[in-house]
């Protein structure tokens, strides 16, 4: 094995075993939902409502956060909206482990962990949250705070890279995930803002040059207009 070979394998069987926690997770989850025909959970019957009405009406029956249903969507126009409702709630629900590993492979490699370990910490981390029991009942029964989660963690793993190294390209994506955050869950923004902003201030209190500053009040700034664009749409 090359030295090339080693290293693009070192960054990606994390990633490859974390896709297939979040594939266990969603089938185990998916099996449990499908126990019964029809919708469980304490508000079983109000994600198949939304859906249909989304798909026949083009918006929502109650008002509500909206990026959950977009993305369960696509699945009840191929299935039905109890079905498609189960399903998204098992794997929306169970693929916040892909952005919690990412986090823990970002803290790694800034504590200058060896890879092997860090790698072996994320994959942790995502089997730790996919087998949580309280992770398990949100898809049961709180899946828009499920799926909060899922994007509140991708959201800040996202930010937290335009942070630490600012880019076009990176801060584009941090508020593209900051403004999904906000249109899925209040849950997920309130994540994004405990864990950004700290990092941020860290960022600017060790900002070594005025305008390294600078780039980081930025994106501080634009994180922030993105959130309250985000509750401003809702």
């Amino acid at each position: 094995m090359t030295r090339s070979t080693r290293a693009i394998w070192s960054a990606a069987w994390p990633w490859l075993a974390l896709c297939a926690v979040v594939v266990v997770a969603s089938l185990d989850r998916y099996r449990a939902l499908t126990l019964s025909p029809y919708p469980v959970g304490v508000d079983g019957y109000y994600y198949p409502a939304q859906l249909e009405h989304l798909l026949q009406h083009g918006s929502l029956r109650y008002p509500s956060a909206p990026l959950t249903f977009w993305l369960i969507a696509p699945l009840a126009m191929l299935t039905d909206a109890v079905t498609a409702a189960k399903l998204g709630a098992a794997v929306l629900v169970s693929a916040a482990a892909l952005p919690i590993g990412g986090l823990v492979l970002r803290l790694g490699k800034q504590l200058n962990t060896a890879p092997v370990l860090a790698g072996a910490a994320a994959v942790f981390a995502g089997a730790v949250w996919a087998g949580a029991p309280s992770s398990i009942y949100l898809s049961l029964e709180f899946v828009k705070q499920g799926v909060g989660v899922t994007v509140g963690m991708a959201a800040l793993w996202a930010a937290l890279g335009a942070i630490d190294r600012p880019s076009r390209a990176r801060v584009v994506l941090a508020l593209l995930a900051t403004l999904a955050a906000a249109l899925s869950h209040k849950l997920a923004l309130g994540l994004l803002l405990v864990g950004a902003l700290p990092a941020l201030s860290l960022r600017l209190m060790r900002a070594r040059t005025p305008s390294v500053a600078r780039r980081s009040r930025k994106v501080g700034f634009a994180l922030l207009a993105a959130a309250g664009l985000g509750l401003l749409v809702l």
